[in-house]
């Protein structure tokens, strides 16, 4: 499917979805922030800490803890287009299938493997970003797979389709836009629209090249 199928079937499956979807969006937001904000109020009278080693710890320890949120963000996307609902539990489902630890080393894992191309130029981390796209989907399906081993996967099933996925990202940039004249708000819906169209993308790859297996057998 091209980006246009691939959205226009993202908004057949949030029909009756958007509400708990805005929710989705909030909680989520509401998860990633209030730890930074917990720790700057604690140190409003210690200004000087903002400038310290253990201050940068501190945010970066934050930071790898919310790891796992944004996987299992990802992924009741991806429940809701199999099961055509999405449901308050579903928050974090990711959870059901991999444990906390592993969402922290996919992430980190993969990070340290983009950071490492981006070093070469900015166009091979871009690159490389895509091609690792479709991993925490994989080992959402198959946890028996290592981290390393989702992301070689990953990478294999996006060879030929990184320019598909590129023009599908581009093509909510007008929406980005459009969020920012809404101060914001309408990142309530428009997280959920992408998130479904990412997760109709890896449906559309796998049946795809699932149907290309079986032709060659």
């Amino acid at each position: 499917m091209n980006s246009k199928q691939i959205k226009q079937q993202s908004l057949q499956s949030l029909k009756g979805n958007w509400g708990i979807g805005a929710l989705f969006t909030f909680i989520y937001f509401l998860i990633s922030s209030v730890p930074t904000v917990v720790v700057e109020m604690v140190l409003i009278p210690y200004p000087e800490w903002e400038e310290t080693l253990s201050y940068a710890v501190i945010n970066l320890a934050i930071a790898i803890i919310l790891l796992p949120f944004a996987i299992t963000f990802m992924l009741a996307y991806l429940t809701m287009v199999r099961d055509s609902k999405l449901r308050i539990g579903e928050l974090f489902t990711g959870f059901k299938y991999f444990s906390f630890f592993r969402a922290i080393g996919i992430s980190i894992l993969q990070s340290i493997y983009i950071f490492f191309w981006t070093l070469l130029l900015i166009i091979p981390g871009i690159i490389k970003g895509m091609a690792y796209s479709q991993a925490v989907y994989i080992l959402r399906d198959h946890p028996e797979l290592s981290v390393n081993q989702a992301i070689t996967e990953s990478r294999k099933m996006m060879h030929g389709h990184k320019w598909r996925y590129f023009v599908l990202n581009l093509s909510f940039i007008g929406w980005a836009i459009l969020g920012i004249f809404t101060l914001g708000i309408g990142y309530l819906w428009l997280s959920s629209y992408f998130l479904t169209a990412h997760a109709h993308f890896y449906e559309d790859l796998k049946t795809s090249q699932a149907k290309e297996k079986q032709a060659i057998v």
